[in-house]
């Protein structure tokens, strides 16, 4: 990759991310912020729209599931083994 793609923000994946023989540039470059993009003909990786809204609920219901989890780990720790706060926001942390 050359210098001069690293100043203009550019590499051969954001390069590769637009159908071939189309002037369309990332919206997503700092050159580009002010400028009207026409977002349709970007590729999508062959994803429809069907497929979008289904992972998108599928993002939202895991992120859900992990802050009830978080929830009722943190409940368990304090309320059943008897942990002190402090070390159950460490094993909380901890991952």
């Amino acid at each position: 990759m050359e210098k001069q793609d690293f100043i203009n923000g550019t590499n051969e994946f954001q390069k590769n991310r637009f159908q071939e023989g189309q002037n369309v540039q990332s919206p997503f470059l700092y050159e580009n912020l002010d400028k009207n993009v026409n977002l349709d003909k970007m590729k999508r990786d062959g994803l429809s729209n069907k497929h979008v809204w289904a992972y998108s609920v599928g993002h939202f219901n895991n992120d859900l599931c992990a802050s009830m989890w978080f929830v009722y780990l943190t409940w368990y720790l304090n309320k059943v083994v008897k942990l002190d706060p402090t070390i159950t926001g460490l094993c909380l942390l901890s991952g």
